[in-house]
């Protein structure tokens, strides 16, 4: 953003599942997750994922543009295996969004640093195994 273009509040980020969601049956399969999301705004945003436990977790893509009335598919995969200990009751996925100059064509991870508004959701993962 420059310094002549004024802040916004980004627009909503509809994310598909919204709260929750489990993984089942691991037992050293990979085993994933579609998220969807769909900007419901009328200006540009970029996404990004963080996830608290990248041993177990990782999303593709991680992070991207999205325009006005677009949607994308954000996959979660959890690979469980031996090597991977300790406590998962507190995983979570974390979106964050922001919104972009409309002509931004690729995505660069700088438009989340400096004064904008980033918008957050946390979505809860529960393991059934």
């Amino acid at each position: 953003m420059n310094g002549t273009q004024e802040k916004r509040i980004p627009g909503n980020l509809l994310i598909e599942p919204r709260e929750e969601f489990e993984f089942d049956d691991l037992l050293d399969e990979k085993n994933q997750w579609v998220f969807r999301l769909t900007n419901l705004g009328s200006h540009t945003l970029a996404w990004l994922t963080v996830i608290n436990n990248w041993k177990l977790l990782d999303v593709y893509p991680p992070c991207g543009l999205l325009r006005p009335s677009e949607s994308v598919e954000a996959y979660v995969c959890c690979e469980f295996t031996e090597s991977v200990t300790g406590c998962r009751s507190r995983d979570h996925i974390s979106f964050q969004w922001t919104e972009v100059d409309d002509s931004l064509t690729e995505f660069d991870r700088s438009v989340f640093d400096g004064d904008v508004i980033i918008r957050r959701q946390s979505v809860i993962i529960k393991y059934n195994f």
